[in-house]
């Protein structure tokens, strides 16, 4: 029989959206942040702000986000700290996070939040989402199982995706449309993960491929929008980053500087045009991506 806990996670799941920040008419987390008794693990580019006994999960997490934050300085010319929390699930709630424990959210200001341990009911939220086929982890944190571990590993991937995200957003990089900001997003944090060791981009690819096929059907581009469903909204995801993965195949890991470049040379902004332009590839992607025939059906 499923905890009180665990399906309060579910409900949560049916009224909150993953992959934005904090709804602008919530009360700002900050204030109870500050107050709760985090520790710091500094780093050049990224600060971890953890709960006590998380660590070694600290230091795991920093090592994508410093090389993210530093490639894109160099990218886009403009060079920002910010700062990872790895929360605990109370201390989660404790700060008034809308969004359910397990997924990362981008908060007002400097700070994407995460995690700081998977729990059974991070491993029912992402065993759903990824239809049970969860991915494997060579080494579980003392505290906690294999599942709980591996529930976080698609965490960790939307939380590149999201740092990525506040990083353009302070350097006014980004699309003519939502759907093309997150196209690039997803393709300098895919080069970035190209770049990291253990399963790297080929599991980044296997992950979002979970993801598109547990929802059992395709939409089409134009029903992108805010205020999406959980699960329509991370198969856009998935669409998104199967697109960043033409990409990255023929640019390999020159992708996420060539299309901040690409964008920077049109004064920040990237078009439909721009993208298909520059890569044809993504025609193919673009008609047959998101409709009959496309993953998820």
């Amino acid at each position: 029989m499923r905890s009180i806990s665990t399906a309060l996670v579910l409900l949560a799941l049916v009224l909150s959206i993953p992959g934005r920040a904090q709804d602008p008419e919530a009360p700002d987390p900050g204030e109870r942040i500050a107050r709760l008794p985090l520790l710091e693990l500094r780093g050049k580019h990224v600060a971890v702000r953890y709960s006590a006994g998380a660590l070694q999960r600290a230091t795991n997490v920093q090592r994508p986000f410093e090389l993210l934050a530093a490639d894109f300085g160099r990218w886009s010319g403009v060079r920002n700290r910010f700062s990872m929390l790895l929360l605990s699930r109370d201390e989660w709630q404790d700060a008034g996070i809308a969004m359910p424990y397990g997924l990362p959210v981008r908060l007002r200001g400097s700070n994407v939040a995460a995690a700081a341990w998977g729990d059974p009911g991070t491993v029912e939220l992402w065993g759903r989402l990824l239809g049970w086929d969860m991915p494997a982890v060579e080494e579980a944190p003392m505290r906690s199982t294999s599942d709980e571990a591996a529930s976080l590993v698609a965490t960790d991937l939307l939380g590149l995706f999201e740092a990525t995200r506040l990083l353009m957003d302070r350097a006014g990089i980004g699309g003519d449309e939502a759907w093309l900001g997150d196209v690039m997003a997803h393709t300098v944090a895919a080069t970035v993960i190209a770049r990291t060791p253990g399963s790297g981009l080929a599991g980044a690819t296997r992950l979002y491929g979970r993801i598109a096929a547990s929802r059992g059907g395709a939409l089409p581009l134009e029903a992108y929008r805010s205020g999406l469903s959980l699960d329509d909204w991370l198969w856009f995801q998935a669409r998104f980053f199967a697109a960043a993965s033409v990409i990255v195949d023929e640019e390999r890991r020159g992708a996420g500087k060539a299309i901040v470049k690409l964008a920077r040379k049109n004064g920040g902004r990237l078009s439909k045009a721009d993208l298909v332009g520059r890569w044809p590839a993504l025609d193919l992607w673009l008609r047959e991506g998101f409709g009959q025939g496309a993953p998820g059906i």
